[in-house]
């Protein structure tokens, strides 16, 4: 009887054993924590006002933004839509009257060429929201920006799926839990399900963030830091070299705005019109800092000048509000509302939509109660961050 290649498959399966058993741990801790659960069953399993509260925030897989926010569009069909950057993800439900029909699809818009791509799909579905809440960023009209957009591409795959996505998570997990971001306590609460009462899905979202059922950002932690930190290099150099490392798009350089982005744009807005959507939008605010490295380089930052000029002016020629949130002084608030450079947190949303509702057609279009939301903003629990809502859910904790 020939025993050679029962020995060599023997000693072959002895040498993968450690192997495959390291490979089903990564794959029970990545279930666990939520980050191989399929897109679809996270977002359709916590909506708003159904559903338990949930938190997602993956890490070791791609968040897929687009696709978690798309299937809950497809899903909701909201009358009134906050859609943009990242710079609009504040807003939520807690702001606006219970009945709206608010949700927030923000972080999908990152360059044109997505939001060009979010009307197709939403014309697909034969949807149009009633009200849509947007977010203009200057770096979409800068055309030294790519503005291709992704969102189509990302609502068509599920990378939970994909065998060749888990295998790069077994590397980030082993690589986080020699940073000590994976540890035995975090491995204890998760298995004890400590989540106080919120469904978590990724291990951002057990450590200190995640979007909520309405699509908002939320903060486990909402203390509030005395004054804002400074963060911007202090040579335009530096800036324009940590633009190169980093990809930021709001400290790319340019000019002007590019006048064939600016007819993309319009094109697009005009095409929500037509279905029967009432536009409504705003400038998101930048730190002082970022306001200062503009003005003072126009030679390579004047692209913000002039989109604060043409901006206004073609939301007026068609009739469209446009509120100017650029500098946080104009809702009465200043540096200390920003988290860094350009992400300003809830306190600044809620004095934005108190000044957008202080014409009487935008508060119903929003469906917004000025009354209560300035309740809020002079609330003595409520910080330049966080408003102290009056029905504030339980706090999270981090776990260390």
């Amino acid at each position: 009887m020939q025993t050679g290649p029962y020995r060599f498959l023997l000693r072959t399966g002895l040498v993968l054993l450690p192997v495959l058993a390291l490979m089903l741990a990564c794959e029970a801790l990545l279930w666990y924590l939520g980050e191989s659960v399929p897109v679809r069953r996270a977002a359709t399993r916590h909506l708003p006002q159904e559903g338990s509260p949930a938190a997602y925030m993956p890490w070791f897989f791609s968040q897929q933004f687009n696709l978690f926010h798309f299937e809950r569009v497809k899903k909701l069909r909201p009358a009134l839509l906050v859609i943009g950057s990242s710079h609009v993800t504040r807003f939520r439900q807690e702001m606006f009257n219970p009945d709206s029909g608010f949700y927030n699809s923000g972080r999908t818009i990152g360059a044109l060429g997505d939001l060009e791509q979010y009307f197709d799909a939403c014309d697909a579905l034969g949807y149009a929201p009633k009200t849509m809440l947007l977010g203009v960023d200057h770096f979409w009209l800068n055309n030294s920006v790519p503005q291709e957009g992704v969102f189509m591409k990302e609502i068509g795959k599920d990378e939970t799926l994909d065998p060749k996505a888990h295998l790069t998570a077994y590397g980030r997990v082993l690589d986080s839990a020699r940073a000590g971001r994976i540890n035995a306590a975090l491995i204890r609460a998760v298995i004890d399900r400590r989540d106080e009462g919120v469904k978590r899905y990724g291990l951002t979202a057990w450590l200190s963030a995640g979007l909520r059922n309405d699509g908002s950002n939320q903060n486990f932690d909402r203390s509030t830091p005395e004054a804002y930190t400074n963060l911007l290099p202090a040579s335009v150099e530096a800036v324009l070299q940590g633009h190169r490392q980093k990809n930021r798009p709001i400290l790319a350089p340019g000019a002007a705005v590019d006048p064939a982005l600016l007819q993309r744009f319009e094109a697009v807005l005009i095409k929500f019109q037509q279905r029967g959507t009432r536009i409504i939008g705003f400038i998101p605010p930048m730190a002082g800092e970022v306001r200062g490295l503009y003005a003072n380089h126009p030679n390579h930052y004047g692209v913000f000048a002039d989109f604060r000029e043409k901006i206004p002016a073609l939301f007026r020629q068609h009739g469209w509000p446009l509120f100017d949130g650029s500098d946080p002084a104009s809702v009465g608030l200043d540096d200390r509302c920003m988290k860094d450079e350009d992400h300003a947190q809830e306190t600044y949303h809620v004095a934005l939509l108190r000044e957008l509702g202080r014409d009487a057609s935008l508060g119903a279009a929003l469906s917004i109660n000025t009354n209560y939301l300035q309740s809020l903003l002079v609330d003595a629990g409520t910080t330049v961050w966080f408003p102290n809502y009056p029905r504030q859910p339980a706090a999270l904790s981090r776990v260390n």
